[in-house]
């Protein structure tokens, strides 16, 4: 498919990790923006000087969108070799000494190829991954998957709710686990006036730290046509930076206590 990308910034030589801190972003159902969110962090934590992973733990779904193809990695890797990093933990092989590093960012997505052949990782193998992947921060994208042993391997778990009452109620037996969790950071995602807020936060009970407005859907195709990261498409960027980067200094590296 024909698409733009223009690069926008240099990338920067980045030093190996020696500890990590591992930050958890689960989606409850769908469709909520927890990839969306997951990479907005990453993008923050980069703006702060950090070094940043970005990881996605999800099964191999044959038709599912693939955040690969939605920044454009296939531009942004077309004079460099994307190492397929599913392929080579099932294969036993290491990854220390690999670096898929754009735009700041060490990116550890699922590839078409690994998505079509319906790859899962064991617990054992998304652990690996996940202490293995070169950078101080490590952004973990878990998707809607629900399991215990991983959430509570995160220093820092985030949970990215879509207020729209179908979603809720579809997501409910995920929702009654995570509440069990006194630590789970909740972000209410398209937060917008047509929300019954006394009804909404009556159905979660639970304190939402932070909300990202709800957008224009035309901004989302711009981003994708362009193949950009969230704070590359400046409209975006200019409604989320100040929410995003409230999240990280609080919650991440604790700039504000």
């Amino acid at each position: 498919m024909q698409r733009n990308f223009t690069r926008e910034n240099r990338e920067l030589a980045v030093l190996a990790a020696l500890e990590r801190k591992k930050i958890g972003v689960v989606s409850m159902g769908d469709g909520s923006g927890g990839t969306f969110i997951s990479m907005a962090l990453a993008q923050q934590l980069v703006k702060e000087g950090e070094s940043v992973a970005f990881l996605e733990l999800k099964k191999g779904i044959p038709g599912r969108a693939l955040s690969y193809d939605s920044i454009g990695v296939d531009k942004r890797f077309s004079m460099k070799k994307y190492e397929n990093l599913f392929f080579r933990i099932k294969n036993k092989k290491g990854i220390k000494a690999l670096r898929n590093q754009d735009s700041g960012i060490n990116w550890g997505l699922m590839t078409p190829e690994e998505n079509q052949s319906e790859i899962a990782l064991s617990l054992a193998e998304k652990l690996h991954l996940v202490h293995n992947m070169n950078g101080d921060f490590v952004l973990c994208d878990l998707g809607t998957d629900y399991d215990e042993n991983l959430l509570r391997e995160m220093d820092v778990l985030f949970c990215v709710v879509d207020p729209m009452p179908s979603k809720l109620m579809a997501n409910k037996e995920m929702f009654l686990a995570l509440n069990g969790y006194k630590e789970v950071i909740w972000i209410e995602n398209k937060s917008n006036p047509g929300i019954m807020k006394r009804s909404f936060l009556r159905y979660m009970r639970r304190k939402i730290r932070h909300r990202i407005p709800l957008m224009a859907g035309e901004l989302f195709y711009r981003k994708e046509y362009n193949c950009r990261l969230p704070y590359e498409q400046r409209e975006i960027e200019k409604i989320i930076q100040p929410i995003i980067k409230d999240m990280v200094d609080h919650h991440i590296i604790h700039k504000n206590g």
